[in-house]
Order: C-alpha cells, then structure tokens, then sequence
C-alpha cells in the first residue's frame, strides 16, 4: 500500500492536471518521466542561479559606480547658482525697447535672440571668474550649436509672420 501510494503522489508531481486514475502508467514509464522531470527542474535551477549571480555582478559594478561618483562630487554638495535676477530681464526689455525706437529692424532680432537670452541668464553663474567662464563655455556648447539653433531662429522668424498675418485677418473682419 505505502509503495502504491507513493507512486500515485509521484504521478500527481510529475503529471500535473492530467487524470492519472484514466491514465494507467507502467511503473517504469513514470519513473522514466520523474527523472526527465527532476532533469528539468535540475536546469531551470541552474538558469536561475547564473541569473542571480549575473545581476549580483551587475549591482556589484553599479555600486562601484556610483561610489566613483559620489567621490568626484565636491565636499559641500553641488553648487547651489543664485536665483535669476529680473533686472537682466528688465535691462533687456529697455535695451529692445530703446532700440527698435531707432531702428524697427531690431525687434526682430530681439525676438530671434531672445531665448538665447533666457537660456543664458539661468545657466550663466557669476560666482566667480573661473565659474563664469565654465559656464558661458557649458552654455555656449549646450546652446548655441548649430543644430540646436536652426530651430530657434526659424520659429522666431516665424513669430512676426503669424503676428502680422493675424492682424491683417483682424482687419479684414
């Protein structure tokens, strides 16, 4: 009886979701099906051991990455730049307005320039001498590449074409 039930348990372990009272075995042929399915679980294991140690490589490389990088971060944290100042804002504004008073022309370069501008006035620090150059050279390789300043100039070429189109429409009506 102990050796019958056995083997129904290692039919129900083996067999899984087929009827094995419809289904008679030969003792052989499920012994033979128990150990290719012992063979499997056997290499889903293995796969499963290289997986962890694989991922325990890569955290293991990333943690010495990242301790890398908190060692080049200076001592008191990154540098905190000071807010932007309206007055730049406020000094351009006056500087356009006294401009295009003498020459209509300049507003429109003051609409091509003036995300440029903005852009400089948020990355430019003025802490010191040293900072300021690296950062007007940061700014000028983040910003003023050819590539990245097609499309600012033409949307802003663009701006006075819709304005004036829109006036004209409003005129019409």
């Amino acid at each position: 009886m102990v050796i019958s039930s056995g083997f129904n348990t290692l039919a129900s372990l083996v067999l899984p979701g087929s009827d094995q009272s419809s289904t008679k075995l030969s003792k052989a042929v499920l012994l033979q099906k128990s150990v290719a399915y012992v063979g499997r679980l056997q290499q889903e294991h293995r796969q499963a051991r290289a997986t962890v140690e694989r991922l325990r490589g890569e955290i293991e490389e990333l943690s010495t990455a990242i301790e890398e990088f908190q060692r080049q971060l200076p001592p008191s944290g990154a540098p905190v730049l000071p807010p932007q100042s309206e007055q730049a804002s406020q000094l351009y504004e006056e500087y356009v307005r006294w401009r295009t008073s003498q020459d209509w022309r300049f507003w429109l370069f003051s609409v091509v320039i003036k995300p440029l501008f903005e852009s400089y006035t948020k990355a430019v620090s003025t802490g010191g001498i040293k900072e300021f150059c690296q950062s007007v050279l940061s700014w000028l390789e983040q910003h003023c590449t050819l590539p990245l300043l097609r499309p600012g100039m033409l949307q802003g070429l663009f701006l006075p074409v819709q304005r004036c189109f829109f006036w004209l429409q409003y005129l019409r009506n």
